[in-house]
C-alpha cells in the first residue's frame, strides 16, 4: 500500500473573491489531491456572517499543522495574516511548505518555503505541484536508505 503525505491546506478563508480566484484556489487543492492526503480548514469550520471567532479555532488549526507532514498555501490576490501565521509555524517546525501565488520570487525570496508561480498555464502548475511531491517522496526515500 503506498503511504501518502498528509497536506495541511492553507488559504485565506474570508477574503477570497471572485469566482475566477476561488476557481483558481479549488483547481489547485484538486491537484495537492491526487498527491496526498489533505486537511482544508475551510471544510472543517462553519463560521457565520459577522460571528467573533473564537482563539480556539487557531489552536485546533496549529494542532492539524503540526500533524501535518507538509504545509500547503495558496494565497492569490488576497492578504491573509492566518495563512502566514501558518507559514512561519510549519517553517518554525522544519515541515516542508509550497506557496502557491502570482509572482513568487518576489513576494517569498526571503522565506525559507519552495513556491510555485500560479500565473503560469494550469498544466504547468499542476506540473510542478506534482514534481514538488514527487521530490517530497524521494528524499523520503533516500532518508530511510
Amino acid at each position: 500500500m503506498v503511504s501518502f503525505p498528509v497536506v495541511y491546506f492553507a488559504s485565506p478563508l474570508d477574503r477570497v473573491t471572485g469566482t475566477e480566484v476561488w476557481a483558481a484556489v479549488q483547481d489547485v487543492e484538486l491537484t495537492v489531491r491526487l498527491h496526498a492526503v489533505v486537511y482544508n480548514p475551510q471544510q472543517a469550520w462553519s463560521i457565520p456572517t459577522g460571528a467573533a471567532v473564537s482563539q480556539h479555532i487557531q489552536l485546533i488549526n496549529n494542532a492539524a499543522v503540526q500533524a501535518a507532514d507538509v504545509l500547503v498555501a495558496v494565497l492569490p490576490d488576497t492578504p491573509s495574516i492566518g495563512v502566514g501565521r501558518e507559514i512561519e509555524l510549519a517553517a518554525r517546525m522544519g515541515k516542508p511548505v509550497l506557496v502557491v501565488c502570482p509572482d513568487p520570487e518576489t513576494r517569498w525570496s526571503l522565506a525559507d518555503v519552495d513556491t510555485v508561480d500560479m500565473s503560469l498555464p494550469d498544466d504547468q502548475v499542476e506540473s510542478e505541484i506534482g514534481e514538488w511531491f514527487a521530490q517530497l517522496v524521494r528524499k523520503e526515500i533516500e532518508d530511510v536508505s
